[in-house]
């Protein structure tokens, strides 16, 4: 008599990796998923329907103030005073004429920034704009402006130009590289757990030795290995009558060979006519389809076979994959 132990069964994992291998295809597929969909979204929401990439070109200055009638230096220039001072007309006017007129006065006064640091002496003026080439030529243009200003007023004695970028580099952080690598890994990490949990969830039988541990219930085998003949005649001759019987619906037990004459009967789940005939038979072989995700419909077709006083003897796995069995069982 069967008896079932799937509870406490152990995790086979020489079997799971080997199921694992033959879905590896899975991880670059998921990968690409991934890349495309987390990736994608990033590259949308950055350069397609956000501001994009912003280019950035800085100017460093050296301010000599001037001092008053008093001998104190005009030194209130401070961050916000020039960054309202940079947008001025003076400071516009003279881009826009720089550039010949290719730009709007109101881009020119979104592109131009100034800041002060911890030394009032230094500023740094900064123009940002989508165009990597505009940004460069508006802070060119805004460096002969600052030192135009510094002559004019009183407060100066000169600003002169420390130091400055050769060219515009890319200041907007969008990290497409990131967040398609960071899709990639998101992607087939999903799917490995995604797999795992599936897989341990798993009822479905895979090889005839599950079926022993998991029911206590001797296996024939499958038709594929080449013990099944001799299993079949030693672990059936000394009975007259054999029955045989589908776990489920989705068990072909046609080309099923006992190599000894059988009853072929439906599953009695499914079919109740066959109760009668099956009712305190005394040898009864239940065939399983491998990998068919059917382990519990197989436990309620034992569970009506104890029921009817049938005595099931062996199990016979059907369907399965020979090169999953023989990998299993290789050193």
């Amino acid at each position: 008599m069967w008896e079932c132990e799937y509870a406490r069964e152990p995790l086979d994992y020489r079997l799971l990796w080997l199921r694992l291998l033959k879905k590896i295809w899975i991880l670059p597929v998921a990968a690409l998923v991934g890349l495309i969909v987390i990736g994608g979204s990033y590259y949308m929401s950055k350069l397609c329907f956000g501001h994009g990439r912003t280019y950035q070109t800085d100017s460093l200055f050296y301010i000599d103030f001037a001092e008053d009638s008093a001998g104190n230096t005009y030194d209130y220039h401070n961050r916000y005073t020039w960054g309202e001072i940079v947008t001025t007309d003076f400071f516009t006017d003279m881009v826009y004429e720089e550039l010949g007129g290719a730009v709007s006065k109101e881009e020119i006064r979104k592109s131009s920034y100034a800041t002060v640091e911890s030394d009032v002496r230094y500023v740094t003026i900064r123009a940002t704009n989508r165009d990597k080439e505009l940004s460069f030529k508006i802070e060119r243009a805004l460096e002969k402006a600052v030192v135009a200003f510094g002559e004019e007023k009183k407060e100066f004695n000169s600003i002169t130009l420390a130091k400055h970028d050769d060219d515009s580099w890319d200041a907007s952080n969008i990290r497409l590289k990131t967040a398609f690598i960071l899709g990639a890994v998101v992607g087939a990490f999903c799917s490995l757990i995604w797999w795992i949990v599936s897989a341990v969830a798993d009822t479905s039988v895979y090889i005839p030795a599950t079926l022993e541990k998991r029911y206590k219930v001797p296996a024939i085998g499958a038709v594929s290995m080449p013990e099944y003949k001799s299993n079949a005649e030693i672990l059936l001759k000394e009975y007259e009558k054999v029955y045989l019987v589908p776990a489920d619906g989705k068990t072909d037990i046609s080309k099923v060979d006992l190599y000894k004459e059988c009853v072929r009967c439906s599953n009695p789940v499914e079919d109740t006519t066959e109760i009668g005939r099956l009712k305190g038979a005394e040898c009864v072989v239940v065939a399983v389809k491998a990998g068919a995700h059917n382990g519990k419909r197989l436990e309620r077709t034992l569970e009506e076979l104890r029921r009817i006083g049938a005595d099931v003897r062996a199990f016979v796995l059907t369907d399965e994959d020979a090169k999953l069995i023989k990998r299993y069982y290789k050193k």
